[in-house]
C-alpha cells in the first residue's frame, strides 16, 4: 500500500517541479523590458529617437503603453519624465519665442523644411499629440494653404506675392540685402512686372534643383540674368553681395544700341553708338533716386542726335510732356519703340 501511495506522490512531485520551471519561464518573460539596453541613450544604436524616425506611426506605437497623452498609460511611466514638453520645446508655436520654429530652421536645418516629414509624414498631415496645447496637431493645423508649409510665403513674401518683405531672416526694409528694391521691381510704374527670373533661378517646387535642398549657398539666391537683364545674351549684369550692387544690366542703362543696326532709323544716331549711363545702382538703396527718369540714360542718352523737344515727340504713348511714362510694356522692353 504504501509503495502504490508512493507512486502519484512522485508524479505530483515532478508535476511541481516542472510547473514552478514553467511559471519562472513565464515570469522572465513577464519581467523581460520592453525597451532595449541603449533605449535612452543618444548614442546608442537602439536610441528611441532613431525608432521614432524611422517609425511609419510613433505616436500610436509609444501611445499604445504610455497613453493617449503620453502620460504613463498602462506603463505607468510618462514620457514628460524627459520629454517636459514632447513633442517641441515650449514657444516653438510661439513667434515671439527664441524656439520658435523658424528660428529652428533658419539656425538648425537651412531652411529644409522637409525635417518635419520624418514625423508628419510626407504630406505634413500627420497628427501628433501636443502636450504643449493638449490636442492632435499636423504641420497642416496652422500651413493650411494648398502647398502646405512648403508655401513660397512660409520663408519669405507675404499675402501680396512671394518676393520680400519679408526676408529669410525677417527683414522687412529695403535697407536689407534680402529684402531690397524686390517689390519695386515688380511693380508695374515704371516697367512692365518683372519676371523673378529675371535676375535669379525662380523655382516651382521647394525640392527644385538650386533651391533649399541641393544649395551651396543657403539663404542666398542663386542669380542668373534673364534675357531682358542680358538683353539677349549682349551683356554679362554682375551682382556684389558684399555691396549689394548691380552693374551692366540693360535694365539701368547697361546697353549700347548700334547704329549699323538701326536701319532706317538711323536718322536718330550722333555717334555710332547710343548708350545708357550704365550706373552700378544699390539694390538696398530704395528711394534715393537709383531709378529715376535720367539715371539710366541721359535725356536724350548719349549718342543721340541734340534734342531741344520732348521725348513723346518721337516715342509717342512712351511718355507724355513731362517726359512721365505713359506705357510701362513700351519701356525697358529691349526695344527701341518710335511711332
Amino acid at each position: 500500500m504504501l509503495k502504490l501511495r508512493s507512486i502519484p506522490v512522485a508524479v505530483l512531485v515532478v508535476f511541481a517541479a516542472w510547473l514552478l520551471a514553467s511559471c519562472a519561464d513565464t515570469s522572465d518573460f513577464l519581467v523581460e523590458k520592453t525597451h532595449p539596453d541603449g533605449w535612452n541613450s543618444a548614442s546608442s544604436e537602439t536610441f528611441h529617437g532613431k525608432f521614432v524616425l524611422e517609425s511609419a506611426s510613433p505616436s500610436e506605437s509609444c501611445q499604445s503603453c504610455h497613453g493617449q497623452d503620453y502620460g504613463g498609460g498602462t506603463s505607468g511611466v510618462s514620457c514628460a519624465t524627459c520629454h517636459s514638453a514632447y513633442p517641441h520645446p515650449e514657444g516653438f508655436a510661439v513667434p515671439s519665442s527664441i524656439e520658435f520654429h523658424e528660428a529652428v530652421f533658419q539656425d538648425m536645418a537651412d531652411w529644409d523644411i522637409t525635417k518635419c516629414q520624418t514625423c508628419h509624414g510626407g504630406d505634413y498631415g500627420r497628427e501628433i499629440i501636443s502636450v504643449q496645447v493638449g490636442e492632435t496637431i499636423s504641420c497642416l493645423t496652422c500651413h493650411a494653404g494648398d502647398d502646405g508649409p512648403e508655401e513660397c510665403s512660409t520663408c519669405h513674401g507675404g499675402a501680396q506675392n512671394d518676393a520680400p518683405p519679408q526676408d529669410l531672416m525677417d527683414n522687412t526694409a529695403t535697407t536689407a540685402s534680402g529684402v531690397g528694391a524686390h517689390q519695386q521691381h515688380l511693380a508695374a510704374q515704371i516697367a512692365e512686372s518683372v519676371e523673378c527670373s529675371e535676375c535669379h533661378v525662380e523655382p516651382d517646387d521647394f525640392d527644385d534643383p538650386e533651391h533649399v535642398l541641393s544649395d551651396a549657398t543657403p539663404g542666398m539666391a542663386e542669380l542668373v540674368f534673364g534675357t531682358l537683364a542680358t538683353h539677349d545674351g549682349e551683356l554679362d549684369p554682375v551682382y556684389d553681395f558684399a555691396t549689394s550692387t548691380c552693374g551692366n544690366s540693360y535694365c539701368h542703362g547697361g546697353f549700347a544700341f548700334a547704329k549699323a543696326d538701326a536701319g532706317s532709323n538711323s536718322w536718330g544716331y550722333a555717334e555710332d553708338f547710343i548708350r545708357g549711363n550704365n550706373p552700378n545702382v544699390v539694390w538696398s538703396a530704395v528711394g534715393t533716386g537709383e531709378a529715376k527718369c535720367g539715371s539710366c540714360h541721359s535725356l536724350p542718352p548719349v549718342g543721340h542726335i541734340p534734342a531741344a523737344f520732348v521725348c513723346s515727340t518721337c516715342h509717342v504713348g512712351v511718355t507724355d510732356q513731362q517726359n512721365n511714362i505713359l506705357d510701362p510694356t513700351l519701356h525697358i522692353n529691349g526695344e527701341k519703340d518710335l511711332f
